[in-house]
């Protein structure tokens, strides 16, 4: 069950927690990019205020592939991650035309068929662009098919399933009032045959009049369905807010002023996660010069304003921003491009306020950044960065605290068209510290940062105490338990339990494979590739496993009728 906590942690363990976390020494960033296969240099991007990048697995692999656009000659790189954190460049042959106003990339698997499709935005008036991800890294522009390829200023899109119908829909923010543009925000229903439909008026999603500049799908209240949270430009005057929109059944209701999450804010990113492990997520977001915004998750629904206290105001410029455990400690850090300024990393070591690392680390460079996302591209164990700063080579910062510190990373599989689970909530608890992460879709501003959840363990024990898994839909839950360290584990929906080859049945075959695991095994835990026959979620395949598998035996005609006895070794 999940448990959702009412109390901060103590000040004693937080404290206990950072020097752990100190005892060994940090290794800076290394900005590896030519040699690892990228060369691709940005432009200034001005008008459509920064170009989207993405780490998204285009192949299946279960390595992070890179989308980048934004250069002067419009051109959008594809690379093949070939499994090392080397990069292979699969540009030529794309199918994914140049545009020198490309806003946002935001991946997702419309069509359901497992592979991550792409939405491109565009500004200045050119119509957006969806493409069908085809396999071995081909895309085809399905836009007008599909009906989404209007035409306004659209900035950051992003995916979620706001009716709760297994398709991934589609929001499109259009900045509305901005250079002359009075198009509004699109929410596009995912009709389920390759169409959509704009419901953004008639489910209360539109923001009328607000020049919404990103927006993010995230369950703050855990409810099970995708709220919208959306980042309003224009706000420091304060003329506009950010609003928070709850989702109640498929339509949404402003909670703004009931939640505490006005933020008068030139909104231009959105972080999203736990960082003081109270069982609530928290929310950053980036501003001009007025100072950036830190609000923390009280627990009841509502949100406090922490900026100066946790030392993130900064009074620059802000763009992009995430959380991501960048030393593995259990505290989730924050990074924040700036423009004309330098970035920064801010360490977070459970206490207030938060520690600029950015030149020890690495990180810190200057000029003007809008775009950065994060991934573990080498599969090292730790989530490395790339920066894309106007007028010059995209960075890509290698990190080197992998060995450091102990991490677990889980590829969350969903049933139906929404196989990545977008949307479903992850809580790991070692060491009696429960971590909080959500898959989802667009999740950085108009990029996309990895969609495995990766999260640090600091020096844990062998085993983990609980990882547990909340589908979106609220109603499949699993709890797994010992599931080992430093490992890259796949949790799969219960309905896909014992079924491989996912065709709804659990056949003889499949039963073979659980016991050729369990003979090899001999009473020693699984390794990766073994998860979905660990129908109990212990971490082993034992005789449980095979008896829960033969009481759901199907024949091979297909019905889902039990076998005259259970199946037993």
């Amino acid at each position: 069950m999940f448990k959702m906590h009412l109390l901060y942690p103590s000040t004693a363990a937080m404290v206990l927690a950072a020097c752990a976390a100190g005892a060994a020494a940090e290794e800076p960033f290394l900005n590896q990019a030519v040699a690892r296969g990228i060369s691709y240099t940005v432009g200034i991007n001005a008008q459509q205020l920064g170009a989207g990048i993405a780490f998204v697995d285009l192949d299946g692999d279960l390595d992070a592939d890179l989308i980048v656009s934004g250069s002067q000659t419009g051109l959008v790189a594809v690379y093949e991650n070939d499994g090392t954190g080397h990069f292979i460049n699969r540009t030529a042959g794309s199918g994914i035309a140049s545009s020198t106003t490309i806003s946002s990339v935001t991946p997702g698997d419309f069509d359901g068929d497992g592979d991550e499709d792409l939405h491109i935005s565009r500004a200045n008036g050119d119509t957006d662009r969806l493409y069908r991800n085809d396999g071995d890294f081909t895309f085809t522009d399905v836009s007008a098919a599909a009906g989404i390829d209007f035409a306004g200023v659209s900035m950051g899109s992003n995916w979620g399933d706001y009716n709760g119908d297994g398709w991934l829909d589609l929001y499109v923010c259009t900045r509305t009032g901005e250079n002359n543009n009075w198009e509004e925000n699109r929410l596009f229903h995912n009709n389920g045959d390759g169409t959509f439909t704009d419901v953004a008026v008639a489910v209360g999603a539109q923001a009328t009049g607000d020049p919404t500049l990103l927006a993010s799908f995230l369950d703050y209240d855990s409810d099970g369905d995708a709220d919208l949270y959306l980042g309003t430009d224009k706000g420091s005057g304060p003329s506009f807010t950010n609003r928070m929109l709850r989702n109640d059944g498929g339509v949404f209701t402003d909670v703004t002023a009931l939640t505490g999450t006005e933020a008068n804010v030139d909104c231009m990113g959105i972080a999203y996660g736990d960082i003081d492990h109270n069982g609530y997520p928290d929310l950053f977001v980036t501003n001009i010069q007025a100072g950036h915004v830190l609000l923390m998750a009280n627990g009841d629904g509502t949100f406090s304003d922490q900026s100066a206290a946790a030392g993130v105001e900064l009074f620059e410029i802000g763009w992009s921003c995430s959380f991501f455990d960048y030393n593995n400690d259990t505290w989730e850090d924050l990074y924040i491009a700036h423009m004309n300024a330098t970035n920064v990393l801010l360490k977070n070591e459970g206490l207030f306020p938060l520690v600029d690392v950015s030149a020890a680390m690495g990180v810190g460079e200057s000029g003007t950044t809008y775009i950065s996302a994060t991934a573990d591209i080498d599969l090292d164990g730790d989530l490395d960065l790339a920066v894309a700063t106007a007028f010059a080579p995209l960075r890509l910062y290698i990190n080197q605290e992998g060995d450091n510190r102990d991490w677990v990373r889980l590829k969350v599989n969903g049933t139906g068209p929404n196989v990545h689970a977008i949307g479903a909530q992850v809580r790991v608890t070692s060491q009696g510290l429960e971590q909080f992460r959500e898959v989802r879709a667009g999740t950085n501003y108009k990029s996309d940062n990895e969609r495995v959840v990766h999260v640090g363990l600091g020096d844990s024990p062998l085993n983990i105490e609980a990882i547990e898994i909340r589908w979106p839909d609220s109603t499949h839950r699993r709890t797994l338990r010992g599931y080992q360290k430093n490992r890259t584990w796949t949790a799969w929906h219960p309905t896909r339990l014992g079924d491989p080859n996912g065709d709804g049945m659990i056949d003889a075959a499949e039963v073979q494979q659980a016991i050729d695991i369990m003979i090899t095994r001999a009473g020693a835990h699984i390794e990766p590739g073994e998860e979905i026959f660990d129908m109990n979620g212990d971490c082993y395949v034992d005789t449980n496993d095979i008896l829960r598998m033969g009481i759901v035996y199907s024949t091979p005609l297909g019905s889902k009728t039990l076998g005259p006895n259970p199946i037993l070794p």
